[in-house]
């Protein structure tokens, strides 16, 4: 078997189209949905992640706005499942129907196999099976981003009791200072 070079590139470039346009989509779905979770997300790298010793009123301010975000998106994902599930409802309906109508030929002679049948439903059926595909990715990837901004919701939240104990610890150590040098200029 020869493979020709240029058979084979045009078929590697329609293949890279369509990744083109399925990811286009997918990245529309997910920025639609979780852009203000990415730019929040950046604002904590910059803000908090990458500063020596953050102060704490940012903290609180950022733990306590991606929580809420977190909560939206969260409610909000869950169209986007409906949207995967409903799409595969309708890939599985058309491709039976696409099945059966193939299958109901008269003459016994001229059946289609099950193979060729098969083929015919994935062909007919092909754009309501990319769709359910580029439903349920982009619902994943939604809820993966959700995941790790309630990672970072948690490590915020960590941050900030820690520094909440730290600053009661200097303020105890001060107060005792201030008792001690009071009592002393009692004496």
């Amino acid at each position: 078997m020869e493979l020709k070079r240029d058979l084979m590139q045009e078929k590697a470039d329609k293949l890279d189209e369509n990744i083109f346009v399925a990811d286009e989509m997918i990245s529309k779905l997910v920025d639609d949905y979780t852009s203000s979770l990415d730019e929040e997300l950046n604002a904590i790298r910059y803000e908090v992640v990458d500063v020596d010793e953050p102060p704490i009123t940012l903290i609180e301010k950022h733990f306590t706005k991606l929580a809420n975000l977190i909560y939206w998106v969260s409610s909000d994902v869950e169209l986007v499942g409906m949207w995967s599930s409903i799409a595969k409802a309708r890939a599985k309906e058309k491709y039976n129907e696409a099945y059966l109508n193939a299958s109901n030929v008269e003459d016994k002679k001229k059946k289609p196999t099950v193979a060729e049948l098969t083929a015919i439903a994935e062909g007919e059926t092909l754009y309501d099976t990319t769709l359910e595909t580029i439903y349920s990715i982009a619902f994943k990837t939604i809820k993966n981003k959700i995941q790790y901004a309630e990672m970072m919701c948690n490590t915020l939240s960590k941050l900030y009791q820690r520094r909440i104990k730290e600053s009661e610890q200097i303020q105890s150590r001060m107060g005792r200072a201030i008792l001690n040098e009071n009592i002393g200029d009692a004496y």
